[in-house]
Protein backbone atom coordinates (compact mmCIF):
# COMPACT_ATOMS: atom_id res chain seq x y z
CA UNK A 1 0.00 0.00 0.00
CA UNK A 2 1.39 3.61 -0.72
CA UNK A 3 1.87 5.59 2.47
CA UNK A 4 -0.04 8.27 0.87
CA UNK A 5 -3.43 6.65 0.80
CA UNK A 6 -3.40 7.34 4.50
CA UNK A 7 -3.46 10.83 3.95
CA UNK A 8 -5.30 11.33 0.75
CA UNK A 9 -7.81 8.19 1.65
CA UNK A 10 -8.29 7.68 5.56
CA UNK A 11 -12.36 7.32 5.25
CA UNK A 12 -11.05 4.06 2.96
CA UNK A 13 -8.57 2.41 5.92
CA UNK A 14 -9.29 1.84 9.37
CA UNK A 15 -5.88 1.17 10.90
CA UNK A 16 -2.17 0.68 9.39
CA UNK A 17 0.73 -1.68 10.18
CA UNK A 18 3.97 -0.63 9.71
CA UNK A 19 7.24 -2.71 9.99
CA UNK A 20 10.50 -3.03 8.13
CA UNK A 21 11.85 0.40 8.34
CA UNK A 22 8.69 1.90 8.93
CA UNK A 23 8.51 5.52 7.62
CA UNK A 24 10.35 6.27 4.43
CA UNK A 25 11.93 9.92 3.98
CA UNK A 26 12.19 11.36 0.19
CA UNK A 27 15.68 11.05 -0.60
CA UNK A 28 16.59 7.91 2.04
CA UNK A 29 19.50 5.92 1.53
CA UNK A 30 17.94 2.98 0.09
CA UNK A 31 21.17 1.37 -1.00
CA UNK A 32 20.38 -1.59 1.50
CA UNK A 33 17.17 -2.82 -0.61
CA UNK A 34 18.75 -1.95 -3.67
CA UNK A 35 22.02 -4.28 -2.55
CA UNK A 36 19.40 -7.13 -1.89
CA UNK A 37 17.35 -6.32 -5.31
CA UNK A 38 20.84 -6.90 -6.97
CA UNK A 39 21.86 -10.19 -5.11
CA UNK A 40 18.47 -11.65 -5.52
CA UNK A 41 18.61 -10.93 -9.59
CA UNK A 42 22.11 -12.40 -9.34
CA UNK A 43 21.23 -15.54 -7.67
CA UNK A 44 22.98 -14.64 -4.99
CA UNK A 45 20.05 -14.79 -2.13
CA UNK A 46 20.27 -12.66 1.00
CA UNK A 47 23.48 -13.01 2.25
CA UNK A 48 25.04 -9.20 1.92
CA UNK A 49 21.89 -7.86 3.83
CA UNK A 50 21.51 -10.61 6.60
CA UNK A 51 25.63 -9.77 6.70
CA UNK A 52 24.63 -5.59 7.61
CA UNK A 53 21.71 -6.49 9.60
CA UNK A 54 23.89 -8.41 12.01
CA UNK A 55 23.96 -6.68 15.28
CA UNK A 56 26.86 -5.26 16.29
CA UNK A 57 29.08 -7.47 18.53
CA UNK A 58 27.36 -10.39 17.40
CA UNK A 59 28.68 -13.13 14.56
CA UNK A 60 27.04 -13.35 11.08
CA UNK A 61 24.62 -16.12 10.15
CA UNK A 62 26.88 -18.95 8.93
CA UNK A 63 27.19 -20.11 5.16
CA UNK A 64 24.98 -22.86 5.92
CA UNK A 65 22.17 -20.50 7.82
CA UNK A 66 22.64 -18.18 4.82
CA UNK A 67 21.83 -20.95 2.54
CA UNK A 68 19.36 -22.35 4.59
CA UNK A 69 17.32 -18.90 4.99
CA UNK A 70 17.63 -18.59 1.19
CA UNK A 71 16.11 -21.59 0.40
CA UNK A 72 13.21 -21.20 2.24
CA UNK A 73 12.84 -17.73 1.14
CA UNK A 74 13.04 -18.89 -2.25
CA UNK A 75 10.71 -21.60 -1.51
CA UNK A 76 7.78 -19.38 -1.30
CA UNK A 77 8.62 -16.32 -3.13
CA UNK A 78 9.52 -15.48 -6.59
CA UNK A 79 12.59 -13.39 -6.18
CA UNK A 80 12.41 -11.73 -9.11
CA UNK A 81 9.40 -10.19 -8.09
CA UNK A 82 11.06 -9.94 -4.45
CA UNK A 83 13.56 -7.78 -6.48
CA UNK A 84 11.36 -5.64 -8.39
CA UNK A 85 9.44 -4.63 -5.35
CA UNK A 86 12.99 -3.74 -3.21
CA UNK A 87 13.71 -1.71 -6.05
CA UNK A 88 10.39 1.00 -5.97
CA UNK A 89 10.45 1.07 -1.94
CA UNK A 90 11.42 4.72 -2.70
CA UNK A 91 7.87 4.84 -3.93
CA UNK A 92 6.81 4.67 -0.42
CA UNK A 93 8.68 7.47 0.73
CA UNK A 94 6.40 10.24 2.27
CA UNK A 95 7.30 13.93 3.55
CA UNK A 96 7.62 14.47 7.40
CA UNK A 97 4.49 16.98 6.34
CA UNK A 98 2.35 14.03 4.73
CA UNK A 99 3.13 12.61 7.73
CA UNK A 100 1.60 15.20 10.01
CA UNK A 101 -1.38 15.10 8.23
CA UNK A 102 -2.14 11.01 8.83
CA UNK A 103 -5.25 10.95 10.41
CA UNK A 104 -5.02 6.58 10.55
CA UNK A 105 -3.95 4.58 13.60
CA UNK A 106 -0.80 3.15 12.75
CA UNK A 107 1.02 0.63 14.79
CA UNK A 108 4.95 0.61 13.74
CA UNK A 109 6.57 -2.84 15.30
CA UNK A 110 10.43 -2.64 15.48
CA UNK A 111 12.71 -4.62 17.01
CA UNK A 112 15.13 -3.94 20.09
CA UNK A 113 18.35 -4.54 18.01
CA UNK A 114 17.23 -2.40 15.10
CA UNK A 115 19.28 -0.35 13.67
CA UNK A 116 16.37 2.36 12.31
CA UNK A 117 15.14 2.29 16.12
CA UNK A 118 15.33 6.17 16.03
CA UNK A 119 13.72 6.99 12.95
CA UNK A 120 10.78 4.37 13.37
CA UNK A 121 10.54 6.21 17.46
CA UNK A 122 9.85 9.61 15.63
CA UNK A 123 6.98 8.86 14.31
CA UNK A 124 5.35 9.13 17.99
CA UNK A 125 6.50 13.02 18.01
CA UNK A 126 5.41 13.83 14.54
CA UNK A 127 2.11 11.98 14.72
CA UNK A 128 1.70 11.15 18.45
CA UNK A 129 -1.89 11.10 18.31
CA UNK A 130 -2.05 8.72 15.61
CA UNK A 131 1.24 6.36 16.40
CA UNK A 132 1.95 3.41 18.68
CA UNK A 133 5.35 2.52 18.69
CA UNK A 134 5.95 -1.28 20.07
CA UNK A 135 9.44 -2.49 20.76
CA UNK A 136 9.71 -6.28 20.62
CA UNK A 137 12.35 -7.03 23.00
CA UNK A 138 15.76 -9.00 21.51
CA UNK A 139 14.51 -8.45 17.90
CA UNK A 140 16.46 -7.12 14.77
CA UNK A 141 15.38 -6.61 10.88
CA UNK A 142 16.66 -10.00 10.51
CA UNK A 143 14.06 -12.29 12.51
CA UNK A 144 11.62 -12.69 10.02
CA UNK A 145 14.00 -14.64 7.79
CA UNK A 146 15.49 -16.24 10.63
CA UNK A 147 12.01 -17.45 12.06
CA UNK A 148 10.73 -18.50 8.36
CA UNK A 149 14.01 -20.99 7.79
CA UNK A 150 13.12 -22.28 11.20
CA UNK A 151 15.56 -21.03 13.46
CA UNK A 152 13.55 -19.31 15.83
CA UNK A 153 15.76 -16.80 15.89
CA UNK A 154 15.23 -13.57 18.62
CA UNK A 155 11.34 -13.31 19.97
Amino acid sequence: MKNELMVDHPQRILSAGLGGPGWIKPGDGLDNFMELARSLEEGNGIAPVLKSMTPEGEAPPSEEQIAQMNAALASYNDLKAVAACLRNMGSLSISEEQLRLIRVPCLFLFGSQDDNKKEILSTDKIMPSFASCVEIEGAIQRFFVDHAAGHGGRP
